[in-house]
């Protein structure tokens, strides 16, 4: 477990601060494989997705997941199966 460290911190948060939404695209793109995006729970399943890139719209940075080029969200795994828990509550109601 890691341990709170005021000045790191505070170093991080500073860094943060100088890059622009240019800049911060391209972090998130280099850490990207690091990163999973929690979208939700559906029947007690959580729901996640990776990151597949970052990019500039207008003035905001984008974050574009995997999940988001699908083309119907119950494609994902994860959202099938907490669909068909769904169906068997049903069933047993």
């Amino acid at each position: 477990m890691t341990t709170f460290n005021r000045e790191r911190f505070s170093e991080i948060i500073d860094l943060a601060n100088t890059l622009s939404n240019e800049d911060l695209c391209t972090l998130i793109n280099a850490v990207a494989p690091r990163l999973d995006i929690y979208v939700g729970a559906l029947a007690r399943v959580c729901i996640s997705t990776e990151v597949e890139h970052a990019c500039m719209n207008g003035m905001t940075v984008q974050i574009n997941t995997v999940m988001a080029q699908l083309d119907d969200m119950r494609e994902d795994s994860g959202i099938q199966y907490g669909l068909e828990n769904i169906a068997k509550e049903a069933e047993v109601a």
